[in-house]
């Protein structure tokens, strides 16, 4: 199939077996695509909440003034939140890592970042480490790929809440933290 496409020789381009070619549907959509938030299906949700009464909080935190790291501190203190709702426990994860592991065309450290991509490379590594174990320094240095793979906090999954709907923004609220780009 695929040769006989290429041999048509009517299209710009060519095609050919990749790492999808083998993939379901759903085992694509599972490993690669992020979800939105059905939030129809959820339950009701409450008038008024206040995270801060359930214990859904973490401390917060400085990012210092020369250094552009919002995005994984945002990432993270939703990750460390949910943790906080699940097991009671509070967890001061590291930022760092995130700024010096999770290096991408797209996140770079003090100079912007995605929080999608922070989560994508908390699935991928396995989790994420504590800020006592690689403690922020408001600068990148070097993956210290030891201490990276000490991770205390995983992520199986992440939701994206669809755009322009207030609905299920206030579904995602009332469900769990979220965090805003």
């Amino acid at each position: 199939m695929i040769e006989s496409f290429n041999a048509a020789g009517d299209k710009p381009f060519n095609v050919s077996v990749n790492k999808f070619a083998d993939l379901t549907h759903e085992e694509f959509k599972k490993f690669y695509l992020v979800s939105f938030l059905n939030y129809e299906s959820t339950t009701a949700v409450s008038d008024s909440l206040d995270w801060r009464v359930r214990n859904g909080v973490t401390l917060v935190r400085e990012q210092g003034p020369n250094c552009g790291s919002c995005w994984s501190f945002s990432a993270l203190a939703a990750v460390e939140s949910s943790y906080l709702l699940k097991y009671g426990d509070p967890y001061d994860l590291s930022e760092q890592q995130l700024m010096e592991c999770d290096y991408t065309d797209h996140n770079r450290a003090c100079n912007m970042g995605y929080m999608t991509e922070a989560y994508d490379y908390i699935i991928a590594n396995g989790g994420v480490t504590t800020e006592q174990n690689y403690p922020y320094v408001a600068g990148r240095q070097y993956c210290d790929r030891i201490k990276a793979a000490q991770p205390v906090a995983q992520l199986a999954y992440y939701q994206l809440v669809p755009p322009n709907s207030e609905a299920a923004l206030i579904q995602a609220v009332n469900m769990a933290r979220i965090c805003w780009p």
